[in-house]
Protein backbone atom coordinates (compact mmCIF):
# COMPACT_ATOMS: atom_id res chain seq x y z
CA UNK A 1 0.00 0.00 0.00
CA UNK A 2 1.35 3.40 -0.98
CA UNK A 3 2.07 5.85 1.85
CA UNK A 4 0.96 9.45 1.42
CA UNK A 5 2.98 12.31 2.86
CA UNK A 6 0.72 14.95 4.36
CA UNK A 7 1.03 18.45 5.73
CA UNK A 8 -0.93 19.05 8.93
CA UNK A 9 -3.54 21.75 8.60
CA UNK A 10 -5.72 22.42 11.62
CA UNK A 11 -9.32 21.40 11.01
CA UNK A 12 -8.70 19.07 8.07
CA UNK A 13 -8.88 15.29 8.03
CA UNK A 14 -5.60 13.88 6.81
CA UNK A 15 -5.58 10.51 5.05
CA UNK A 16 -2.58 8.26 5.52
CA UNK A 17 -1.67 4.91 4.00
CA UNK A 18 -3.80 5.61 0.92
CA UNK A 19 -7.13 5.55 2.79
CA UNK A 20 -9.85 7.83 1.41
CA UNK A 21 -11.03 10.82 3.45
CA UNK A 22 -13.86 10.16 5.88
CA UNK A 23 -15.27 12.03 8.84
CA UNK A 24 -13.76 10.70 12.07
CA UNK A 25 -16.51 10.58 14.73
CA UNK A 26 -15.94 12.85 17.70
CA UNK A 27 -18.02 12.68 20.88
CA UNK A 28 -16.23 15.42 22.84
CA UNK A 29 -18.82 18.16 22.34
CA UNK A 30 -22.00 16.13 21.88
CA UNK A 31 -21.50 13.60 24.68
CA UNK A 32 -19.02 15.18 27.10
CA UNK A 33 -19.49 18.98 26.75
CA UNK A 34 -15.77 19.42 26.12
CA UNK A 35 -13.42 20.74 23.46
CA UNK A 36 -12.16 18.24 20.86
CA UNK A 37 -8.36 18.07 20.58
CA UNK A 38 -7.88 15.14 18.18
CA UNK A 39 -9.70 12.13 16.73
CA UNK A 40 -8.16 8.89 15.47
CA UNK A 41 -9.61 5.88 13.67
CA UNK A 42 -8.09 2.41 13.20
CA UNK A 43 -9.66 -0.57 11.47
CA UNK A 44 -11.43 -1.51 14.74
CA UNK A 45 -11.44 1.50 17.09
CA UNK A 46 -12.11 5.22 17.34
CA UNK A 47 -10.27 7.38 19.88
CA UNK A 48 -11.14 10.97 20.77
CA UNK A 49 -8.85 13.18 22.83
CA UNK A 50 -10.95 15.82 24.58
CA UNK A 51 -10.19 18.71 26.94
CA UNK A 52 -12.28 20.37 29.63
CA UNK A 53 -11.44 22.62 32.58
CA UNK A 54 -9.92 19.62 34.42
CA UNK A 55 -7.56 18.70 31.58
CA UNK A 56 -7.26 16.10 28.82
CA UNK A 57 -9.20 12.87 28.64
CA UNK A 58 -9.28 9.82 26.36
CA UNK A 59 -12.53 8.41 24.92
CA UNK A 60 -12.06 5.09 23.11
CA UNK A 61 -14.73 2.89 21.59
CA UNK A 62 -15.22 0.11 19.06
CA UNK A 63 -16.33 1.11 15.56
CA UNK A 64 -19.06 -1.53 15.89
CA UNK A 65 -20.32 -0.67 19.39
CA UNK A 66 -20.18 2.99 20.37
CA UNK A 67 -22.11 2.39 23.60
CA UNK A 68 -19.21 0.63 25.38
CA UNK A 69 -16.57 3.31 25.94
CA UNK A 70 -13.29 3.69 27.76
CA UNK A 71 -13.12 7.17 29.29
CA UNK A 72 -9.92 8.05 31.18
CA UNK A 73 -7.79 11.03 32.16
CA UNK A 74 -5.05 11.51 29.56
CA UNK A 75 -1.72 13.24 29.25
CA UNK A 76 0.52 14.38 26.41
CA UNK A 77 3.71 12.40 25.98
CA UNK A 78 6.99 13.11 24.21
CA UNK A 79 10.01 10.83 24.33
CA UNK A 80 12.87 10.37 21.83
CA UNK A 81 10.94 11.73 18.85
CA UNK A 82 7.68 9.95 19.72
CA UNK A 83 4.75 12.18 20.63
CA UNK A 84 1.14 11.46 21.46
CA UNK A 85 -1.25 10.78 24.31
CA UNK A 86 -1.40 8.26 27.14
CA UNK A 87 -4.15 7.08 29.46
CA UNK A 88 -4.25 4.42 32.19
CA UNK A 89 -7.04 2.66 34.09
CA UNK A 90 -4.84 0.69 36.50
CA UNK A 91 -4.95 -2.50 34.39
CA UNK A 92 -4.22 -1.15 30.91
CA UNK A 93 -2.16 1.64 29.34
CA UNK A 94 -3.67 3.23 26.23
CA UNK A 95 -1.41 5.11 23.81
CA UNK A 96 -1.82 7.11 20.62
CA UNK A 97 1.74 7.41 19.30
CA UNK A 98 3.08 9.56 16.45
CA UNK A 99 6.33 7.88 15.43
CA UNK A 100 9.37 9.58 13.84
CA UNK A 101 8.68 7.73 10.54
CA UNK A 102 5.28 9.47 10.25
CA UNK A 103 3.20 6.48 11.33
CA UNK A 104 0.52 6.93 13.98
CA UNK A 105 -0.43 3.90 16.08
CA UNK A 106 -2.93 2.89 18.75
CA UNK A 107 -1.28 0.68 21.39
CA UNK A 108 -3.00 -0.98 24.32
CA UNK A 109 -0.78 -2.65 26.89
CA UNK A 110 -1.84 -4.78 29.83
CA UNK A 111 -0.06 -4.16 33.11
CA UNK A 112 1.06 -7.45 34.60
CA UNK A 113 2.69 -8.42 37.89
CA UNK A 114 5.88 -6.49 38.47
CA UNK A 115 4.72 -3.56 36.31
CA UNK A 116 5.64 -5.24 33.02
CA UNK A 117 3.69 -4.02 29.99
CA UNK A 118 2.34 -6.76 27.73
CA UNK A 119 1.21 -5.55 24.27
CA UNK A 120 -2.35 -6.65 23.50
CA UNK A 121 -3.14 -4.31 20.59
CA UNK A 122 -1.00 -2.45 18.06
CA UNK A 123 -3.02 -0.94 15.18
CA UNK A 124 -2.15 1.65 12.56
CA UNK A 125 -4.26 4.81 12.63
CA UNK A 126 -5.98 5.10 9.24
CA UNK A 127 -7.67 8.50 9.69
CA UNK A 128 -7.00 11.35 12.06
CA UNK A 129 -8.07 14.91 12.66
CA UNK A 130 -6.60 17.68 14.80
CA UNK A 131 -8.88 20.51 15.91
Amino acid sequence: MKKILVTTLVGFILPIAGIAKAEVPNLCQSEYSSRPVASYQTSDFIVNICEDDKGLFYVGFSREDREFRTVLDASRIQNQGVTGYAANNGNYNYYILSLPNGEIRLNIRELTAGGINSMILNQEVLEFRYY
